[in-house]
């Protein structure tokens, strides 16, 4: 499989809280909350490798078709191409299509410590972003603020105006398999043994060699320090239940 495909940080939603409807049974339909820089390109990758195209959305083709990047929010209401599909992943918020969502709904995710995804994300919008490529990095941070320090937590439904963590936590909850990016491996153990899968763990992909941190200035240092509050919460929920249920599945993890 050709794993050297771009890969394009789309937007996000409002908050939702999960709501999934009760249309007519059919077979179990998956979707992978991709939060950006939580190694959710390497894992795509993994289900690339197990599912057939037919039944992933996007599939190979469909995602090379738009760019290399996930259609936005709008385009995937608009078209419907998913309906049918097995997995479907992308830069979703919890809020996505909850009227048209499959019955029998796994709703998937990983999560990563909150530093190391705001420096990466940082990377990868000085990287790849069309109108900050290139630009200082406390520029970037200024103008994407929320998407950079608040990414994973918006994904489940945390809303910086109300400080809805009781959201984001019911949300996480609620998640059928949930993956650590430190614990890539062990992640991938309990995915198997959630779904009785046979992933099998490829070469790290969408890896920017940058070092970014020294070029933040004190000020972002210390903005970012002070509001690591919400992502913190986020990841520890995250993180204790993906301990809970790896030690219920006997899966052990390697400090």
């Amino acid at each position: 499989m050709d794993e050297k495909k771009k890969h394009i940080t789309s937007g996000f939603d409002t908050s939702w809280k999960f709501n999934v409807s009760t249309k007519k049974d059919r077979k179990a339909q998956f979707l992978f909350f991709h939060i950006p820089k939580t190694a959710g390109t390497t894992f795509r990758y993994v289900l690339y490798n197990h599912f057939e195209d037919a039944d992933l959305y996007p599939s190979q083709a469909e995602l090379i078709a738009n760019g290399g990047g996930y259609v936005n929010r709008s385009q995937f209401i608009q078209e419907k191409n998913y309906l049918n599909k097995t997995m479907l992943i992308g830069h979703f918020r919890v809020n996505i299509l909850p009227q048209l969502m499959h019955k029998d709904l796994k709703k998937m995710a990983f999560f990563r410590n909150p530093l190391d995804r705001i420096l990466s994300t940082i990377k990868h919008i000085r990287v790849h972003d069309k109108e900050l490529k290139g630009q200082d990095v406390n520029l970037i941070l200024k103008e994407k603020w929320n998407q950079i320090v608040f990414g994973q937590s918006m994904a489940m439904g945390y809303n910086p105006k109300d400080k809805n963590l009781d959201v984001v936590r019911e949300n996480i909850i609620a998640l059928d398999f949930i993956g650590i990016t430190e614990y890539f491996e062990e992640s991938l153990q309990l995915c198997n043994a959630t779904f009785d899968w046979h992933l099998e763990n490829i070469t790290k992909q969408n890896v920017i060699k940058e070092e970014v941190f020294s070029l933040l200035s004190p000020k972002s240092k210390m903005r970012i320090v002070a509001s690591l509050g919400p992502e913190l919460n986020t990841y520890n929920i995250a993180l204790n239940h993906f301990k809970r249920r790896c030690n219920r599945r006997s899966i052990e993890l390697l400090e």
